[in-house]
Formats: structure tokens, C-alpha cells, sequence
């Protein structure tokens, strides 16, 4: 009904008189609606497309405002699905991913620690060992120690799976002594590093967060993205204070996307006592789906594999129990909920599905209409491929991590030679018939540089055609999120959420293609970048 409904509204803007709000025109609009492939124009009324389709001048000239683009192109906003948004902007962590090598990193804590005062935490991210040209070895607390020794300091690594504490913070933090994820040395003591040790430390940033939140989304806007999937704190109190500052965004119009936050499934209870429904909210932020960690990443040695990681006896973590899980998802299924599981290692992504079969016949299905998804799904095989296709589950999964399948990158590290390119295999799961969902998960956050990877990788299981690719980061992402009504294509009645690039993406060699083609960002017919303005 909706779709009809759609069409049938932008059947009247076109065959009445009024004036449209704003006319793009000499425009290249790669629209991905398959009804209307291609266009010269588009139209808005308020805040949805009300015409697609060729030059019309009599249309031009009645309209409120009328913009002249030199056939540059215009091509769906896109819709990132897995991010960690709300910590993109730094305001909060300081971003150590530009230093190439580890005494600059080291150098850059030590520039903030001198900053600060006395006892002030200082909260840094984005760290990649195997990018370092001199050392690549974690962040040592030795070393924090010496520039830190009255500051409590805390580092994440850029998969989030990793942190480095120096000893400050060591005394202030509330670790289980049993937890697994501290590393200790040969005497028991621990080393610093902690390995998927899950903390609420938001009271520390909690007054950071709102305007993180606003910057956070003017960055994801100068990338094109039009609407993201933010994946909130798996404590409590922690997504609780995001949450709220996302609410007062909102009500104060600071929000420069849409929004779709993925709480922990631990709240999926609460969210079925109060009767809240999937994509309930505002048009620029909704809830979405529940999140939940099967295990945990490569680069921390803790994705669940069927094999022991290189080098080491280890074979990854689980961080959940199925039982609990496979009544998670039964009760997903009965309320109309998704679930959203990480998942990258093989076996992890195995016993998962093997979960979501349980969950979903137990709520007395077959298939799952619910659009759950295997967070990241690296690992997946066609044996897990074809069951995921079975029981309707999504693959949502992240181009830009192919940067580290390369000979001699982190995956080949931490995996061997016999295993690092077995991960991402895209264009097989294409050949099965599945779609591809993409999301950035902030590494980086920037939809056109995952597109590049996927559509240049030297591999016949990897490599993808542009149009898919694009594809999997917009429409694709758009049914994933039960917004293809709304959202994903450029289409008369759907939000006038679009990008117009300073050249075709479909013109210029898979390599040229950066964020730099970003010239404008319209969300709503609203812009929300200009190039050169952030």
C-alpha cells in the first residue's frame, strides 16, 4: 500500500499545476529505481522527490527554486549500516589512526596528557599496530606508564576489540579479577592489554556526548551517507546516556542524518513491556534492531575460528550463551523484531546460524521475515552461505576491511598464509543469489572508499561490479531496514535523500574513486554539506 500510495502522489505532483519546492535539472541522476533507471531532473516537494525524470523547462521555470548542476551526478544518499557513529567526531577520543608509527603514537598520548590536568582520563582510538612502520606490537604499558603516570589512559585499537591501559587507569577501572579478556604476563600480573573487556566509562565523556553526536553526523554527511545504523555501548548505562543525547539532538534539529540506533539485546524485554515497535521515532531517528557479540575480531586474536590463529594455540572467544540467545531471537520473531549478531570467525558464524534456525522455529517459523543479520560475517562459506539464504538471514558486512587481506597485511599476520584471503568473499555470495548489505563500521567511515575495495580487489571470490556494490550500500540497505518505501533509490514519494558527485563514479577508473567527488549532501531536500564548508 505504501508504494502505491507513493506513486500515486508523485503521479499528482506531476500532472497538477504546483510549483515544485526545488528542481535539480542538467543533472546525471542514477536513480537504482529499476522502474526508472535514469533521469535528467528531479523534483521536490517538501521532503520527498516529486518528479524523476527528463528536462522539462516549463517545469523549471515554474518552480520555487531551480538549480542549474552542469551534468554533474546525482546518486542515492547512502545508507551506512553498521557504524559506531556517535564516536566519530574524536571530541571524545582522540584519533591516533593517521601515525604511521608507533613512537608518534606514542608522542600524540603524550601531547594530551600534557593537556590535561592531574587525574584527567584521557581516551584515545584508532590504533593500528600492523600499519606502523617501525613497530607493530600493541600499545605497551610500559611506555603509557612513562608519559601517563598520573593520568588514567585508555586506547582503543580501530576494531574496537582491543584497548591499552596504562597502570593509572588499571587501579580506576572496575575489572573482574576472572576475566579472561586480561592479559597477564608469565607472573599473573596484568600487561595492560584487555582483550573484549566490556566497561561503561560514559560518566567520564557523558557531557561530551551531545555534541559528538552533532559533529559525528555532519562528518557522516560530508561522506555521502544520508542515513546510518549506530551501534550503541553494550553497557547499559552507557547506551542510556547516548540514547538520551540522541533524543535532545533530535528535538533540537542537530541531527544531520537519519539515525537508526541498534540497542543491546539485552533490552529487548523492555522494549516488548512498553510496547515499542521497530523503527519506532522520528524521521531522522528511529530504533532499529537489537544487537548482540557471538565473538569478537581477528586483530585481538578473539573471532571464533576452526583453526588456531598463526603462530599461537588460540582459537577465538564466545561471548554469549546460545541457549539465551536462541530465546532471544524466538522472541524477536513473535514481537517483529531484528536481530543483529556479531559474527566473524568460521565457526562463530556457524553455531550462529545454528542459533537463529533454533530461534526462529521455535516461534513456529521456517524462515525468518525479520531481516536478522551476521554482523560482519568474514568467514562465512558456501555451506553457511546457502543456510543463511534458507532462513532469510542478512549478511551485513564491511568492504573496507580488505585493506588488511592484502599480502603481508594484519589478516595475514594473525592468520597464516593457507587462511588470510578465505575472508569476504562477496562475489561468491552473490553467485549464490544472496544480496550484499554493506556498512563501514567507521574503518573508515566512508561508504566510496568500502565501494572501491570491493570493486578492485584481485580476487574472482571478492571482486563485485560497481552497480552491486553500490547497490549494497543503499537500496539493499534500505529493505534490510524495512525503509525501501522510503528510502535507498531516487524515486517519486520516497525522502529526497541524494549526493551529487563532481564526476559519474560509472566514468572514472574504480581507483579515482575517493570521497573527494562529494560535492553536496541533500537529506530531506535539505542540504546538509557543501563542499568545502565542514
Amino acid at each position: 500500500m505504501q508504494n502505491i500510495y507513493a506513486n500515486y502522489r508523485g503521479e499528482q505532483y506531476r500532472m497538477s499545476n504546483k510549483s515544485y519546492d526545488l528542481i535539480y535539472y542538467n543533472a546525471n541522476v542514477i536513480t537504482l529505481d529499476p522502474n526508472n533507471e535514469k533521469a535528467e531532473m528531479i523534483g521536490i516537494t517538501g521532503d520527498k522527490f516529486s518528479f524523476v525524470g527528463k528536462f522539462d523547462a516549463k517545469l523549471v521555470n515554474n518552480a520555487k527554486n531551480a538549480i542549474d548542476i552542469n551534468g554533474k551526478t546525482i546518486i542515492p544518499g547512502f545508507i551506512d549500516l553498521h557504524t559506531h557513529l556517535y564516536k566519530e567526531s574524536h571530541l571524545i577520543h582522540i584519533d591516533l589512526g593517521p601515525f604511521k608509527t608507533y613512537e608518534d603514537t606514542i608522542k600524540r598520548i603524550e601531547k594530551e596528557v600534557k593537556s590535561k590536568e592531574k587525574n584527567e582520563w584521557i581516551f584515545a582510538s584508532n590504533w593500528d599496530e600492523s600499519k606502523w612502520e617501525d613497530e607493530k606490537v600493541f600499545l605497551r604499558k610500559g611506555d603509557l606508564d612513562a608519559i601517563s603516570p598520573d593520568n588514567p589512559v585508555y586506547a582503543s585499537r580501530e576494531d574496537g576489540h582491543l584497548v591499552s591501559v596504562n597502570s593509572r587507569a588499571l587501579e580506576l577501572i572496575p575489572l573482574e579479577e576472572s576475566h579472561l579478556g586480561i592479559v597477564r604476563d608469565s607472573n599473573g600480573v596484568p600487561t595492560g592489554i584487555l582483550k573484549d573487556v566490556w566497561l561503561d566509562l560514559s560518566p567520564y565523556y557523558k557531557k561530551l556526548i551531545p555534541k559528538s553526536i552533532e559533529k559525528s553526523t555532519q562528518i557522516a554527511a560530508s561522506k555521502g551517507i544520508t542515513s546510518a545504523v549506530d551501534n550503541l555501548s553494550i553497557m547499559p548505562e552507557g547506551q542510556k546516556n547516548t540514547m538520551n543525547a540522541y533524543f535532545k539532538m533530535d528535538l533540537a534539529n542537530k541531527l544531520s542524518v537519519r539515525v537508526f540506533l541498534n540497542p543491546t539485546r539485552e533490552l529487548m524485554n523492555e522494549f516488548v513491556r512498553l510496547g515499542i515497535p521497530q523503527n519506532w521515532g522520528s524521521s531522522k531517528l528511529r530504533f532499529s534492531a537489537f544487537k548482540g557479540f557471538f565473538d569478537g575480531s581477528i586483530a585481538a586474536y578473539t573471532a571464533l575460528l576452526d583453526f588456531p590463529y598463526h603462530n599461537t594455540k588460540e582459537y577465538g572467544d564466545i561471548f554469549l550463551n546460545e541457549e539465551e540467545l536462541v530465546n532471544q531471537i524466538t522472541t524477536a520473531e513473535q514481537n517483529d523484531y531484528t536481530m543483529c549478531v556479531h559474527a566473524i570467525g568460521k565457526l562463530a558464524i556457524e553455531r550462529l546460524l545454528t542459533c537463529y534456525e533454533k530461534g526462529i522455529n521455535k516461534a513456529g517459523h521456517i524462515t525468518s521475515t525479520r531481516h536478522h543479520r551476521i554482523e560482519h560475517a568474514e568467514m562465512v562459506d558456501d555451506t553457511s552461505i546457502k543456510k543463511a539464504k534458507e532462513l532469510g538471514i542478512l549478511l551485513s558486512m564491511q568492504p573496507n576491511f580488505l585493506k588488511w587481506e592484502y599480502p603481508g597485511e594484519l589478516y595475514e599476520h594473525r592468520l597464516g598464509k593457507e587462511h588470510y584471503q578465505k575472508l569476504n568473499h562477496f562475489a561468491v555470495i552473490l553467485e549464490h543469489g544472496m544480496k550484499l548489505n554493506f556498512g563501514s563500521d567507521n574503518m573508515p567511515l566512508s561508504p566510496l572508499f568500502g565501494i572501491k575495495m570491493a570493486c578492485s580487489f584481485p580476487s574472482s571470490d571478492i571482486k563485485i561490479p560497481l552497480d552491486e556494490a553500490l547497490k549494497s550500500y543503499t537500496i539493499n540497505n534500505a529493505e534490510a531496514l524495512f525503509m525501501q518505501s522510503e528510502l535507498g533509490s531516487i524515486s517519486e514519494g520516497k525522502y529526497a535523500d541524494f549526493v551529487i558527485l563532481s564526476k559519474s563514479i560509472y566514468e572514472i577508473p574504480i581507483s579515482e574513486i575517493s570521497d573527494d567527488l562529494i560535492e553536496k549532501t541533500i537529506v530531506g531536500g535539505n542540504q546538509v554539506y557543501l563542499k568545502n564548508e565542514i
